[in-house]
C-alpha cells in the first residue's frame, strides 16, 4: 500500500466507526508493504500505535513516508515527526512494529488498545492460528474499545471468487 491517499481512505473508514477522543492506543494488524497507519494513527490523535504482521514486508523508503506526511499536511493536519530516518519515524509516531504475529500479539498488555482494525488479513491467518488470534485481539481490546476489520473474500490472485470452489482439504 504505498498510496498516501489509499492508505488514508482505508484507515478513515475504519477509524469514522470509532468514537474515540485523541490519545488513544491503536493496533493494525497486517499493514503489508508500508507503515503508513504510524502517520495517520498519530495524525488523528494517537497516543501509541501497534503494527502487528506475520513477517517484516514493510518498506524503509524514506521518500514513501516524506510522502505520506505532505499528504496529511495537505489534508489540514499539523503534525510534527521525525523523517531523518526509518527508526526515528517510528519513535517519533510512538509505534511499535511487531513481525511475529501470533506472539507479538501475546506481548500486548491486557485491555490496553482502543481501535484494532485490518483491511484484508483476516482471511489469511492460517486456520490453526486464527481463533487464537481472535482471543489475543479481544484480550487486548479495552471494554470500551472497538475492533474493525473487511475480509475480502476474493481470489487475490485472480480477482474472481475461484478459491471459494476448492474444499479445505
Amino acid at each position: 500500500m504505498h498510496s498516501p491517499q489509499y492508505a488514508y481512505s482505508v484507515f478513515t473508514k475504519h477509524f469514522q466507526l470509532v468514537k474515540i477522543e485523541s490519545n488513544f492506543v491503536c493496533l493494525e494488524l497486517g499493514p503489508g508493504d508500508s507503515l503508513f497507519s504510524a502517520l495517520i494513527a498519530k495524525a488523528l490523535g494517537a497516543e501509541k500505535t501497534f503494527l502487528v504482521d506475520v513477517g517484516d514486508y514493510c518498506s524503509r523508503n524514506m521518500s514513501l513516508y516524506r510522502a505520506m506526511y505532505k499528504f496529511l499536511l495537505e489534508q489540514g493536519y499539523k503534525l510534527k515527526v521525525d523523517l531523518s530516518s526509518f527508526e526515528r519515524l517510528m519513535h517519533s509516531c510512538r509505534t511499535i512494529y511487531m513481525t511475529s504475529s501470533l506472539s507479538a500479539l501475546k506481548k500486548i498488555p491486557d485491555n490496553s488498545v482502543d481501535f484494532i482494525f485490518s483491511q484484508a488479513v483476516l482471511e489469511h491467518i492460517r486456520k490453526d492460528e486464527f481463533l487464537p488470534t481472535l482471543r489475543e485481539l479481544h484480550r487486548i481490546l479495552k471494554p470500551t474499545g472497538i475492533s474493525s476489520h473487511v475480509v475480502d473474500l476474493r481470489d487475490h490472485l485472480g480477482g474472481a471468487l475461484n478459491n471459494l470452489r476448492f474444499s479445505e482439504l
